[in-house]
């Protein structure tokens, strides 16, 4: 200020000097301009001021650069190409199961068991181009026994390439799991109970194939062509199916949604002596090669699936329940139609609600409100229950009818570690593999991931 005050005094000291009108009216105009000036340089403090915080903001967020490589922490770590047209994130999951049995007619093993340990990497491999390979280590079952594996072994779950060059479109090429059904598209990691309902037993699995998804904010459009299961082997021609899912959710926010989903599947076995297979056990991945009802046949020339799901988020409640049919065409002999469902509800004690994807169409990570911790943190706490149906007996096959009552009751301290615990009743009906048993079960799970 003072190279502009310090002229303005002279000049003013000089006309002060010239009487009359003249001189005030000078010394007016001076006085505004000097005023006008002053305006200017508190703008230009103000905005020099907010450049500094967005700098000093900006190199806060910033992740940690070397040589031109970004590399970050979300839950496990991220590292990508200064562009960000090249990434990898490593990721993974382990799960702990301890399983307890009050037999009925059947004799069950009580056990523990690592239920899932899986490492994954992901990312991009371009501009438009992304890849996801992930294998799972799998405890080698003894059938001649009922003793806990005490050795693993390994199967590749995701393997592909996709082409995503097109707006909320990409192309995937590779080994995926199959669109089809809302529980079984929700990652295990997310679903409110320890295994999937029963009916899960038509859901067509994984597949290498060929796949289109796109997607909108509340809605989403997936199909392919599949074969087999990396891991299937034998030495008939490979079968094959066309499956497609289609899910619209009219609400999509934070707190409340409504979802609603159709799905099918047209499969064709690859020769005539191959045999198609429905089954599950009660709900308890402990109960091993224990199936309480199994449905097999051969000669089958193709069969379709069919499913319906719907889903309802209000707060902390929420609803969700699928309904499937499996409809079986056979040459010389008679034609099966099997079905399913369940229904189930949730609620959370300490408010959170459970995190739809609309552009997804599938559920995610919950986030606890308040994580755990000595200082008052309570975490995320879910109390659960559900019923659930599979009938595999219809004309000339009977593979048996269960029905399951699950109770759950779910600790989230963080959001990607959690513990279970599942009391299940199961009844089945004279087709069963052991006619009308009807063990309790109660298992409990260790779950973290990254």
């Amino acid at each position: 200020m003072k190279s502009i005050s310090s002229p303005a005094v002279l000049t003013t000291l000089f006309l002060s000097g010239i009487p009359g009108a003249f001189a005030d009216e000078r010394t007016e105009s001076i006085e505004k301009m000097q005023a006008q000036i002053e305006e200017l340089q508190r703008q230009l403090h103000m905005l020099q001021t907010q450049m500094e915080a967005q700098q000093k903001g900006a190199k806060a967020a910033a992740p940690v650069t070397s040589d031109g490589v970004k590399i970050s922490f979300d839950g496990g770590p991220t590292i990508k190409s200064a562009d960000g047209e090249y990434s990898m994130h490593i990721g993974g999951r382990v799960k702990f199961d301890a399983t307890f049995f009050d037999d009925d007619r059947g004799d069950y093993a009580d056990g523990t068991e690592i239920r899932s340990a899986r490492l994954h990497v992901k990312g991009k491999l371009g501009k438009n181009w992304s890849y996801k390979l992930q294998n799972e280590f799998l405890g080698k079952h003894d059938t001649s026994s009922d003793t806990t594996p005490a050795s693993y072994d390994s199967k590749l779950k995701s393997a592909y390439i996709a082409y995503e060059g097109f707006d909320h479109t990409k192309i995937i090429m590779g080994q995926t799991k199959q669109p089809f059904g809302l529980e079984y598209q929700t990652s295990s990691r997310f679903t409110t109970f320890l295994e999937r309902a029963s009916l899960t037993a038509f859901t067509p699995g994984y597949g290498i194939g060929l796949g289109v998804a796109t997607h909108g904010d509340n809605w989403t459009l997936t199909g392919g062509l599949y074969g087999e299961d990396v891991a299937d082997s034998g030495d008939n021609d490979e079968s094959y199916s066309v499956t497609a899912r289609a899910t619209y959710a009219p609400i999509s926010e934070k707190t409340r949604a409504l979802h609603f989903g159709i799905a099918g599947s047209y499969r064709v076995p690859g020769s005539d002596s191959d045999y198609v297979k429905f089954k599950s056990t009660p709900e308890a991945h402990q109960a091993g090669n224990d199936y309480a009802v199994y449905g097999s046949m051969k000669h089958v020339d193709d069969y379709s699936l069919f499913g319906l799901e719907s889903a309802w988020v209000s707060g902390p409640f929420s609803l969700q329940g699928e309904y499937m049919v499996a409809d079986i065409n056979r040459d010389s002999a008679s034609d099966p139609t099997f079905d399913g469902y369940y229904v189930q509800a949730s609620y959370f004690l300490t408010g959170e609600s459970r995190n739809y994807l609309g552009k997804y169409g599938k559920f995610g990570r919950l986030t606890p409100q308040n994580p755990f911790s000595l200082g008052g943190g309570a975490g995320a706490w879910e109390v659960a229950a559900r019923y659930s149906n599979l009938d595999l007996n219809d004309s000339s096959v009977n593979g048996g009818e269960m029905r399951n009552w699950t109770f759950g009751l779910n600790w989230y301290p963080t959001p990607y570690f959690r513990l279970m615990a599942n009391y299940i009743l199961v009844d089945t009906d004279s087709h069963a593999v052991t006619p009308n048993d009807d063990p309790d079960i109660f298992a409990i799970r260790t779950q973290v991931d990254f």
